[in-house]
């Protein structure tokens, strides 16, 4: 396997292109009664999801609806009621929702109500007796309220992947908000009290990743790396808001969709992707960094950052050719068995 065959499907700068091969691999793993989960997972990983598959790819591969194709109608009927119960009882509960469109406040909130029903957390509580008609498939009729979105803990970070998926999914608001709702739950993304262990696991998560970046640094460029040391850069302190919010509040939607692809894939390959995103950014970024004079300007970096036309593409570059090399000799053999060799 070579190290640059995603190059095979789409130019080196334009990951987000269609063409007719990651088309074909595409619509052969969601063919089928019955989905191979793993062929799929694999596609996304190797293969740049076309824009008009991509809901359908990430709802199976999140279990958002089953494996099995004649389920599909059923589940996504059953989840449209609900988003519309959720929506309803957003209108009813804040006083604060005007507006008939769907925003980033509007998904939090219903992801707070849906999940408060079933697990209570410890904050302001306020009892409403809902219609049992009108709510009828909201798990049970008493919900937490939250007065103030900002009161949720990491509720910044939940505004930026909740803007993420509104735009990736600019056809379903419905679909936006149950990738939404299930990519905070599969990630851990947490809010309120009597969560601590989900929290654990959130900021180990960070945190093995932010030491996994700066390896990368260490190892692709020695005197960037010690020019960070230089300025007293805290790689986990300074650069948890990146990966707290999946780099959702600093990439365009055109290589968030790519990191993505490859984050929801997932695996011990596709749960590296972040780090070679923060690498990426970083040697983009070198020169700026070498003229910086103290922390405060590093501080100012880290806070207004944006993606340069280079970083999706050497993020994914680096990716691959370390996948590649790690992979074992079966592994390799798997991919070219699915034609992705």
């Amino acid at each position: 396997m070579s190290s640059n065959f995603r190059q095979h499907f789409i130019g080196q700068l334009n990951l987000g292109a269609r063409v007719s091969d990651a088309r074909r691999h595409i619509e052969s793993a969601l063919s089928g009664d019955v989905l191979d989960i793993e062929k799929l997972r694999n596609v996304s990983l190797w293969v740049p999801v076309p824009h008009v598959y991509r809901s359908i790819v990430w709802k199976v591969l999140m279990g958002i609806v089953p494996k099995t194709r004649d389920a599909w109608n059923d589940v996504e009927k059953e989840r449209i009621e609900q988003f519309e119960d959720l929506r309803h009882a957003v209108n009813y509960i804040y006083d604060d929702v005007g507006t008939e469109d769907i925003t980033p406040e509007i998904l939090v909130k219903m992801m707070l109500i849906e999940i408060n029903t079933a697990t209570p957390y410890k904050i302001i509580q306020v009892q409403c007796k809902l219609n049992r008609k009108l709510f009828s498939n909201l798990p049970c009729l008493t919900i937490s309220l939250l007065q103030q979105i900002e009161d949720v803990k990491y509720s910044h970070h939940l505004l930026a992947i909740a803007t993420g998926f509104l735009e990736i999914c600019d056809s379903s608001e419905i679909d936006a908000f149950w990738m939404f709702k299930t990519f905070v739950d599969l990630n851990g993304v947490v809010f309120g009290e009597g969560l601590q262990w989900t929290e654990f696991f959130f900021e180990e998560r960070i945190k093995r990743d932010v030491f996994y970046m700066n390896d990368l640094v260490e190892k692709l460029d020695p005197q960037l790396h010690a020019r960070c040391l230089e300025l007293k850069v805290d790689f986990f302190k300074d650069f948890h808001s990146w990966y707290a919010s999946f780099f959702a509040k600093i990439l365009s939607i055109q290589t968030l969709e790519s990191i993505w692809d490859i984050w929801i894939g997932g695996g011990k390959y596709g749960r590296t992707i972040l780090s070679f995103l923060g690498t990426s950014l970083l040697l983009n970024n070198k020169q700026k960094i070498e003229g910086m004079k103290s922390n405060f300007d590093f501080q100012r970096f880290i806070s207004e950052v944006r993606e340069s036309k280079d970083v999706r593409s050497t993020a994914i570059s680096l990716w691959e050719k370390t996948c590649i090399e790690k992979m074992t000799i079966m592994e390799r053999q798997n991919l070219a068995l699915l034609g992705l060799n």
